[in-house]
């Protein structure tokens, strides 16, 4: 497995993906213990010592590598590897390990929702921005141009699952996460009906930073007509004296309502919020 490694070349990295495909749920003991690696004190010497002299060329594979490699496996595997989600879900707690869980999460599929969805109050602030980040970026295959239809359809169920733990962090008291929420919802693109509420009353508090006001309406961008609830309130906010706000005001009209956006004078066009 050690050919999972992002520097790979493509041909060895292709030989690597269908050999964790063949040999299949019985590479999950070995993709686990791959996730819990830790470097030794006396590892984490000897590599900084190699790293600082150019004598002698050894290259340590650090546990961050192998946890990058085992990631890379869970996503060749996808939902076969279901059942490592409880382990994974345990590994959200670790400092050293949960950015790589919540990956490989993400990797399965929609069975790796449940647990970074309860992440998501997590007592670590890193661990629940990371759930919040990791939510969002199962939306991101929506954004591609090769997504396959059995993929679109695993972003439908995973965002059904992810949007109510997401809605309720839409009024946490910390206002990063309320915006990486925010980002998360506009990602993943499905559940108008609930979302598009939600963002509009982080778009219209006016108690709230700057922060959370642009997320908000970058997030309505996303959902296109379906957000034409929140035009009034996007006019409102090209009034905005902080720019950042009014760009994702004017990009969000000009995706929901082009015709609203040319007669309150915003013209040109806008790429879509990456």
């Amino acid at each position: 497995m050690d050919d999972l490694n992002a520097d790979a070349g493509p041909d060895t990295r292709r030989r690597a993906v269908q050999a964790v495909s063949n040999i299949g749920t019985n590479a999950i003991p070995k993709l686990l213990e791959m996730m819990r690696s830790r470097d030794s004190s006396i590892k984490r010497i000897f590599s900084d010592w190699s790293q600082n002299q150019a004598l002698i060329g050894i290259h340590f594979t650090s546990a961050a590598e192998t946890r990058a490699k085992a990631t890379r496996g869970f996503y060749v595997l996808g939902p076969a590897a279901n059942s490592a989600v409880p382990t994974l879900a345990i590994l959200l707690n670790d400092p050293n390990a949960f950015d790589f869980a919540s990956a490989a999460l993400a990797g399965i599929g929609p069975a790796g929702v449940a647990p970074l969805t309860q992440a998501l109050t997590n007592g670590n602030r890193e661990i629940r921005y990371q759930a919040a980040n990791t939510l969002g970026q199962f939306g991101l295959v929506r954004l591609t141009s090769d997504a396959t239809p059995a993929a679109l359809a695993a972003i439908s169920v995973e965002a059904r699952l992810a949007a109510p733990a997401l809605i309720g962090r839409l009024k946490d008291p910390d206002d990063l996460m309320r915006a990486k929420a925010a980002i998360a919802l506009g990602l993943l693109g499905h559940e108008p009906e609930i979302v598009v509420p939600a963002l509009i009353e982080n778009l219209q508090d006016t108690n709230t930073s700057l922060r959370v006001l642009a997320s908000a309406a970058k997030s309505l961008c996303r959902f296109q007509g379906a957000a034409q609830s929140a035009v009034p309130l996007l006019l409102k906010a090209l009034e905005h004296p902080d720019k950042r706000v009014r760009e994702a005001a004017t990009n969000a009209l000009q995706q929901i309502d082009s015709e609203a956006a040319a007669k309150a004078g915003v013209h040109g066009h806008l790429s879509k919020p990456r």
